[in-house]
């Protein structure tokens, strides 16, 4: 069975450094499985979430202390493992959502 972990990083409206964090991705070695974009427009706030399949807690640890470090006002916050059901693909792989 395959394991996603997710990574959201969110920060105010227009201070999502996307590069930046692609840039990590590449420097940790971790590659994303797939990434879902959210932006709350009442709440001023944008956030990208990034999934990743069976990558070793230690690796997404630092890819988080990576994120966190970067400059500007990005949070990043690592989120519980889930499990596809049977049958269940991972349906995040590109979506996004604008509320």
């Amino acid at each position: 069975m395959i394991t996603t972990q997710r990574i959201t990083v969110s920060a105010a409206l227009g201070a999502l450094h996307v590069i930046a964090i692609w840039k990590c991705l590449r420097a940790c070695e971790t590659p994303a499985c797939g990434s879902s974009m959210h932006v709350k427009l009442q709440d001023r706030t944008e956030s990208i979430t990034l999934y990743f399949d069976d990558v070793p807690m230690e690796q997404l640890h630092r890819l988080v202390i990576m994120l966190n470090n970067l400059p500007g006002a990005m949070t990043a916050s690592l989120a519980p493992a889930t499990a596809p059901g049977p049958g269940e693909s991972l349906s995040h792989v590109g979506s996004r959502q604008h509320t």
